[in-house]
């Protein structure tokens, strides 16, 4: 299932002298995933808390939510495609001009399917939005530049995801 090249299929090491590796580039798009992380966050792990303070109490309801934020995420993913050709700047912007909208809709809806329409609107666009960061940090990066540059999106990525929840607590009110 998996091709596994033999070592005369490989090609030989590539030595790319002269190259430096784009780190401020990259570092900037790490800052932009950073917050694009936190907002990508921030929904999946409140959705059931704000659900409950509308009065949404099913735990099957609340999944339902969640789940059509996730297929919504997907048909944002699969938009990507079509959207591509915008370039990063276009394509990066609509995606957070979406998960804003969706995100300004879900804190004022007083009903489930207000809730969940401005929930499909983040999703679909934070679904845009990961490859459209992954594809700019791509075309920084010469082949051999790869690994260490993925490896600072993920970084950011992740960083994200832990930072999200403490920036709801520091904004909540006490």
């Amino acid at each position: 299932i998996l091709f596994e090249p033999t070592p005369s299929d490989r090609p030989p090491p590539v030595t790319v002298i002269g190259t430096k590796f784009p780190l401020a580039a990259i570092l900037g798009i790490c800052a932009v995933t950073l917050f694009a992380a936190i907002c990508f966050y921030i929904p999946i792990v409140q959705n059931g808390f704000l659900l409950n303070a509308i009065g949404i109490r099913s735990p099957q309801i609340i999944g339902l939510a969640g789940a059509a934020g996730a297929i919504a995420n997907l048909l944002g993913s699969a938009a990507f495609v079509a959207l591509n050709r915008y370039g990063h700047n276009r394509t990066c912007s609509l995606s957070f001009v979406l998960m804003g909208a969706g995100l300004m809709i879900v804190s004022f809806a007083g009903t489930l399917p207000v809730f969940v329409a401005g929930g499909i609107v983040s999703a679909f666009g934070s679904g845009i939005l990961i490859p459209t960061l992954v594809n700019w940090a791509l075309s920084k990066l010469r082949f051999e530049q790869r690994g260490r540059g993925v490896g600072l999106w993920q970084a950011a990525f992740w960083l994200g995801q832990f930072v999200g929840p403490l920036v709801v607590l520091a904004v909540m009110p006490a």
